[in-house]
């Protein structure tokens, strides 16, 4: 075997990850109360609709309970307000509720979520809605220290609006937040 080749037929992904799993749990996760807000961008999947993409306001909530000293789960709730870059005066709000399975090293958390994904598209006196199953991932970091923590999250999710074909959504949320230990 070329031990010179090795580097160049392992990815660069595959070593980060084994590097991160092997850190050793310095804090375990802490259970408490989270409030979070950040910035939230979504793209649509809706075979040329209007409003295909929007970004605005994050707003969010979750209790997190400690199940080993490298697992969490968190049920969570988010909403967020946002606003149409392809057409103007379109208010688009979503909401998302359901849990996160985290595993931590460290202060550092990766996450897999299952959640129910709604979305509500206000143009003057008109909205239409819809909702549907979806699922995330998440990084982030938590203080040991005082409950600080920041997080980036990317979900992607199909939504079944009434009378019209399913819209895939995909988000992005980066957000800062405090857990009440």
């Amino acid at each position: 075997m070329n031990f010179k080749s090795i580097p160049q037929t392992i990815p660069l992904g595959v070593l980060a990850i084994a590097a991160f799993l092997a850190m050793p749990a310095l804090a375990a996760p802490s259970n408490g109360f989270g409030i979070n807000g950040g910035y939230v961008s979504t793209s649509r999947d809706c075979g040329g609709c209007s409003a295909n993409n929007s970004s605005g306001f994050t707003l969010g909530i979750d209790y997190q309970f400690a199940i080993s000293e490298r697992l969490s789960i968190s049920p969570f709730l988010q909403s967020s307000s946002e606003t149409s870059s392809a057409a103007s005066g379109i208010t688009i709000g979503h909401g998302v509720g359901g849990a996160e399975l985290r595993y931590w090293s460290g202060n550092v958390f990766t996450g897999v979520h299952l959640a129910e994904y709604s979305e509500v598209g206000v143009s003057g006196p008109f909205a239409i809605g819809g909702t549907g199953l979806g699922a995330g991932v998440v990084v982030g970091w938590e203080s040991p220290n005082n409950g600080l923590y920041y997080m980036g999250q990317l979900d992607s999710a199909t939504v079944r609006y009434s009378g019209i074909r399913d819209i895939g959504l995909t988000g992005f949320r980066l957000s800062a937040g405090y857990r009440f230990k």
